[in-house]
């Protein structure tokens, strides 16, 4: 076969570029891609006699991962709208299923901000940390208005109300959070860079979710959690 033979074809209407690239990361391997695309693009702009497909490892590996992360991150708006009307039917309280929704976006805006921070790149292995997150908010947000829900129907005030949530939720949410913490942690230990980063940021996101349940949820039933949004009203 002609030494060309892997690079044209024999009636020379195809033929293949090939170059390397150094693994610099999925996203600055992106930027580059995107500039590469936009050059030849316009260099064949108005031109239909050519055309140009895009194949190999870091060209599909990356454009790939890039789908799979923005399809994660899209899902999770549908996860909280989901979330919301589940609460509101559930507690019967479209009041309690709008508080909701702070304790468990704050856990995913820290663990971002922190991944910004420390200039952890955002990837299939990271992403999925934020449905753990949303999942591990939910919960504890459910326990404190459940308990919450349950001591306002006793007919006391939602002060005294908060008091006994927090005194019958808090300690089993600390506990559960600082066991589960402590054992991610131990993913710290790991020389493979992803799953050290897995384990650092899923701590920090458990830290987050105890955070937004024991104080952010509390002042906003103090404040909004009116005794007719918990007594089962549709308010």
């Amino acid at each position: 076969p002609s030494p060309l033979s892997e690079w044209l074809t024999e009636d020379g209407k195809r033929a293949r570029i090939q170059f390397k690239l150094r693994d610099v990361g999925a996203q600055a391997t992106m930027r580059f891609l995107d500039i590469l695309e936009n050059v030849i693009e316009g260099s064949l702009r108005g031109d239909d006699t050519v055309t140009v497909s895009y194949t190999g490892e870091a060209y599909t590996g990356s454009r790939g991962q890039a789908a799979v992360v923005n399809d994660l991150l899209g899902s999770l708006f549908v996860a909280v709208v989901i979330i919301f009307l589940l609460l509101a039917f559930f507690f019967r309280s479209i009041r309690l299923g709008l508080l909701s929704i702070p304790p468990n976006l704050i856990p995913l805006i820290a663990t971002m901000a922190y991944m910004v921070w420390r200039e952890i790149p955002l990837n299939v292995s990271t992403v999925i940390i934020f449905s753990i997150s949303l999942g591990l908010a939910v919960n504890g947000t459910i326990h404190v208005l459940a308990r919450f829900r349950e001591e306002m129907q006793h007919g006391i005030g939602r002060e005294a109300a908060l008091v006994r949530a927090a005194r019958g939720t808090g300690r089993a949410i600390v506990i559960s959070c600082v066991t589960l913490m402590a054992g991610f942690s131990v993913l710290l230990l790991s020389s493979f860079v992803p799953v050290r980063n897995f384990g650092e940021l899923i701590a920090v996101t458990i830290g987050g979710c105890l955070v937004a349940t024991l104080v952010v949820l509390p002042p906003l039933l103090r404040v909004a959690g009116g005794s007719g949004g918990v007594r089962g009203t549709n308010d």
